[in-house]
C-alpha cells in the first residue's frame, strides 16, 4: 500500500479527536471555554474534511473566481437517433458544432451588457475563509457566540503538544486518551480454509 494511503487513514483516526490537538475558545464575558478538535483536512479518506473541502472549493468559485469572469454554459442535446448519426460521422459532428457555437455566440453578444452590470454588483462581496466562519456557513454553528450568555468567544491557543493537550484536558475533566483502536484482522476467506 502507498505511504500517503497509509498516512491519510492514519490522520484519519486522529481526525477531531480532542487528544491530537485543538483550538481553545473562552467566552470574554462569561468566562466559558470550548475545546475545538483540529481536523486532518485529508482528500478521500475523511468523509467530513471532502465535504469541507468540496464546500471550500465552491465558496471560493462563487465568490472570488466567477464574479470577475464573464462565463455562459450552454448544454446541446440530441434524440438518441441523431447521436448514433453523429457518433459515426466525425464531420457532421464538426459541423453541427460549429453551427450551435456560432449561434450561441450570437447569443451572447446580446446578453453582454446584463452579464457586466451583474459583474460589478457580485464583486463587492467579500469571502469568509476562517474557520469559524466556514462551520457559521457549512453548518449554521456559530462557535465564537457564547451558547450560555450570548457573548463573543475569542480564540486563546493553539494546543497540538502532548503535554499541553493532556494537560487541558485534565483541567477541563475530559478524558486524555483517544479511543483504543481494535487489532487488525485478517479477511474472513482465510478462516474458510
Amino acid at each position: 500500500m502507498p505511504r500517503y494511503v497509509e498516512r491519510d487513514f492514519a490522520r484519519y483516526l486522529e481526525c477531531g479527536v480532542l487528544a491530537h490537538g485543538f483550538a481553545r475558545v473562552r467566552c470574554e464575558s462569561c468566562k466559558d471555554e470550548l475545546l475545538v478538535a483540529f481536523s486532518c483536512k485529508g482528500r478521500g479518506v475523511c468523509p467530513s474534511c471532502s465535504a469541507k473541502r468540496a464546500h471550500v472549493t465552491a465558496m471560493h468559485l462563487v465568490e472570488q473566481v466567477l464574479p470577475h469572469v464573464p462565463f455562459r454554459q450552454w448544454t446541446l442535446a440530441f434524440p438518441h437517433r441523431v447521436r448514433w448519426v453523429l457518433l459515426k460521422d466525425v464531420g457532421l459532428l464538426s459541423d453541427v458544432l460549429t453551427v450551435f457555437l456560432r449561434a450561441a455566440g450570437e447569443g451572447e453578444a446580446s446578453v453582454a451588457p446584463q452579464a457586466g452590470a451583474r459583474q460589478e454588483t457580485r464583486k463587492e462581496r467579500t469571502g469568509g475563509g476562517d474557520w469559524a466562519g466556514l462551520r457559521r456557513r457549512s453548518f449554521a454553528v456559530e462557535v465564537l457566540a457564547c451558547v450560555r450568555c450570548g457573548g463573543r468567544r475569542r480564540e486563546l491557543a493553539y494546543v497540538k503538544e502532548a503535554g499541553g493537550v493532556r494537560a487541558i484536558q485534565e483541567h477541563v475533566g475530559l478524558p486524555t486518551a483517544g479511543a483504543r483502536l481494535a487489532p487488525a484482522r485478517g479477511p474472513p476467506q482465510a478462516a474458510w480454509c
